[in-house]
């Protein structure tokens, strides 16, 4: 017999190893644009995976850097929840927005690094002292 706090646990995930139905994103979209700030917790709860997936999965992320993408995917989510024209599209905006926000870190790297590859080449000592 199944535990009932397990079913209820997982009555918001699908057969596909527990990613969110639409149902339960459409659902906490409509509470939260309706302004059941309790319903930002449950919308989270259903997108942290996707969060998750894209940026540690497919960008190989380490941790730190996975939870600085969700926060900016969250604040992108916050300040642009009107643009969400249909509730069950979000986890596709969440994906997009994490993979964007991704590819954003890793390009500012690259433009980091090679910026600081110039400035060693610039100040490399020479081979010895000049003389005038």
């Amino acid at each position: 017999m199944r535990n009932r706090a397990i079913v209820t646990d997982t009555e918001h995930h699908d057969d596909r190893g527990g990613d969110p139905t639409a149902d339960a994103l459409a659902d906490a979209m409509t509470a939260v644009r309706a302004g059941d700030t309790a319903a930002w917790s449950e919308l989270w709860t259903l997108l942290e995976r996707t969060v998750t997936g894209v940026a540690r999965g497919r960008f190989r992320l380490d941790a730190a850097d996975v939870d600085d993408i969700g926060q900016e995917v969250w604040l992108r989510l916050q300040l642009h929840l009107d643009r969400i024209d249909e509730p069950r599209a979000v986890r596709a905006w969440v994906r997009t927005t994490t993979t964007r926000e991704c590819l954003r870190l890793l390009r500012g790297r690259e433009r980091t690094e090679a910026l600081g590859d110039r400035l060693d080449a610039a100040v490399a000592p020479t081979d010895g002292p000049e003389r005038g």
